[in-house]
């Protein structure tokens, strides 16, 4: 998962428009924070989204990463919905 998260077309110029986006993405996101797979863009932007295995990782991880990466923004935890719409 950590390597999917590698875009090599897109994140690299569109970082360029988002000063914030490459202390996210040279981050060494399981020294940064256990349990973490890493970062990228989230769509075109300029949201970032990280990804972590919540049973790995520490309860406290939105404020390791912001003790890490100071930046100003919001961070968010949200669950991933495994089943999508149900009609």
């Amino acid at each position: 998962l950590s390597t999917a998260l590698q875009d090599c077309i897109h994140q690299p110029h569109r970082s360029q428009l988002m000063p914030h986006l490459g202390q996210f993405l040279e981050s060494d996101a399981h020294t940064l924070v256990p349990g973490l797979f890493g970062f990228c863009l989230s769509g075109a932007g300029p949201s970032v989204l990280g990804i972590y295995l919540k049973g790995d990782a520490p309860s406290n991880i939105i404020e390791l990463v912001k003790s890490k990466i100071p930046i100003e923004g919001d961070f968010i935890d949200v669950a991933i919905d495994n089943l999508g719409l149900l009609m």
